[in-house]
């Protein structure tokens, strides 16, 4: 299974587990689709990733990039829990992110 395939099941755990509300999940399915629309890809490399977190930073410095930054934390979550070796990278690496 690709990420792109884990962001249903993933918004639907952040609305039945973790109860955020509607408009918060609206946020984070927008947030989502712009990250795959950058990254281009079903499964981006952690080089990406970091590039797509540092162009969002020059662009947005407000109370908006602290939620987008909780989502991508969110992401790289998930993204270890993909079980590549990849994935593993992350958590070694996820202060830098």
């Amino acid at each position: 299974m690709n990420l792109q395939e884990k962001v249903k099941p993933y918004l639907e755990y952040c609305t039945y587990r973790k109860e955020l509300d509607t408009k918060t999940i609206k946020a984070y399915r927008i947030d989502l689709t712009q990250f795959f629309s950058y990254v281009q890809s079903a499964e981006p490399e952690k080089e990406t990733i970091e590039q797509y977190i540092t162009d969002l930073h020059k662009k947005i410095q407000t109370e908006n990039n602290k939620k987008k930054n909780r989502l991508h934390k969110s992401l790289l979550q998930l993204l270890r829990g993909r079980g590549t070796g990849r994935a593993e990278s992350f958590s070694e690496n996820k202060s830098e992110i």
